[in-house]
């Protein structure tokens, strides 16, 4: 869905400068590198809050700060778009924790000479800076506070566009040939690590509606990655590679490629 189609159907009361903050952000993300954050994302996003916004019940729309929330959900993930896939299991982890803050400081590089108010401008990167699943500073996301509407909504429908179909095929089509197998076997250390985090990351919701389609869509979700995953395990153990990773041994297939401990120490570096 595309940003005016969103403000249209929801009569949404935003400045011009905030729609022209949030047509920047999109089109920075047209000249994305990493094909699962470009500005399909941003409108898979505007999709989720559309559904959000009509069957959402707790939530009035007169609550939500549009001018805040639009803009971080089309500059959130704008340093992932920078940044080309990587098939190193340890980049891989780290460039999920630090995501909030690269896209908060590209978010200044490319806004600092608009006229936003200070105030939303302060939110807009709050929104930003908390949303990844993965982060340096998870702490905030334990209770729900309604002054950080804004950050608790972006951050479960970012979490949401996770677990979508339309997603899951894309990554197949980009990254697998036909038969599941990906193209470069490396990718199967970060898939697995993904399988084994993601109900610990991307099952905390704030919404009773974001909750509801949570448990939708992740049980058949997890069987098409477990599938994946175990095709791919399959291709290595006939080619008798020697599994040198721990995660790729026969007898430990889906422990996590790194522990807590050693993300800690990535993110101390």
């Amino acid at each position: 869905m595309k940003l005016d189609e969103l403000i249209n159907k929801h009569k949404l009361n935003i400045s011009k400068e905030i729609k022209d903050l949030c047509e920047l952000g999109i089109e920075h993300m047209t000249q994305s590198v990493d094909p699962l954050h470009d500005q399909k994302h941003v409108f898979n996003l505007h999709e989720l809050l559309d559904k959000f916004l009509t069957h959402e019940k707790s939530v009035s729309k007169t609550a939500i700060n549009f001018d805040v929330l639009l803009p971080a959900i089309a500059w959130h993930d704008i340093w992932k778009s920078r940044r080309p896939q990587t098939y190193s299991m340890r980049k891989y982890v780290y460039e999920q924790i630090i995501e909030g803050r690269g896209s908060v400081k590209l978010f200044r590089k490319h806004t600092k000479s608009l006229a936003i108010p200070n105030d939303i401008y302060k939110k807009i990167q709050y929104c930003i800076y908390y949303h990844p699943p993965v982060s340096d500073r998870v702490k905030h996301r334990k209770k729900f506070r309604p002054d950080k509407l804004e950050a608790h909504l972006l951050k479960d429908i970012d979490a949401l566009a996770f677990w979508s179909w339309n997603r899951a095929d894309h990554f197949k089509a980009t990254y697998c040939n036909d038969s599941g197998v990906f193209h470069n076997p490396r990718m199967l250390q970060i898939c697995q690590w993904i399988y084994k985090k993601s109900p610990k990351h991307l099952d905390h919701y704030y919404f009773d509606w974001s909750r509801k389609e949570y448990e939708k869509r992740s049980t058949k979700m997890m069987k098409e990655a477990k599938r994946i995953i175990d095709i791919n395990c399959g291709i290595l153990l006939q080619k008798n590679q020697p599994l040198k990773h721990p995660l790729l041994r026969n007898d430990n297939i889906h422990q996590p490629a790194l522990h807590d401990n050693d993300v800690c120490r990535l993110f101390s570096r």
